[in-house]
């Protein structure tokens, strides 16, 4: 059955985005699988580059703080601990709700931990998105372009939706 979309109001572009996110889960009668896939808490990752104070990064906060805690289990994951620009390490004191988790996959400081992460991101990123994420999601998000949309890009996943959101 398909989903016509009702005319939208005026609302704000981040209640749109909320929706636009929450509709792949809840739209549908309420019989059947919908009933069943409405019914199930989704796990849901977002990836971004580093979690600096930024446009992007303060989209994020927002989207993932308002998402329904009872609806979807959110992970944040930065692909970097810090800035990958140098003169640019602002961050955020406490920005996510309780219901969100945080977490990063290398801490760049490291530089031959982050010059190894880029030669086999290079090279085999699926491989590499399987060792280093591990979980399974419902739906994965690369929040950024760049390194965060080509490592979900280049990820082999069974089922999990992929979704690419450029700031």
């Amino acid at each position: 059955i398909p989903f016509i979309a009702p005319k939208p109001k005026r609302i704000s572009p981040l209640s749109l985005t909320i929706k636009c996110i929450s509709l792949s889960f809840t739209s549908g009668p309420s019989t059947g699988i919908f009933k069943r896939l409405h019914s199930s808490i989704k796990k849901v990752i977002f990836f971004i580059e580093s979690f600096i104070v930024g446009g992007a990064e303060k989209v994020l906060i927002d989207i993932v703080n308002n998402l329904d805690a009872e609806k979807y289990d959110i992970t944040v994951c930065s692909i970097f601990k810090h800035s990958v620009y140098k003169e640019y390490n602002s961050t955020f004191e406490t920005p996510f709700a309780k219901h969100v988790k945080y977490k990063f996959l290398i801490n760049n400081k490291n530089r031959i931990a982050y010059l190894l992460f880029n030669y086999l991101l290079a090279r085999i990123p699926h491989l590499l998105y399987s060792l280093l994420v591990g979980d399974k999601y419902d739906t994965v998000v690369a929040f950024y372009e760049g390194t965060p949309t080509y490592w979900v890009a280049n990820a082999k996943l069974e089922k999990e939706k992929k979704i690419a959101w450029l700031h």
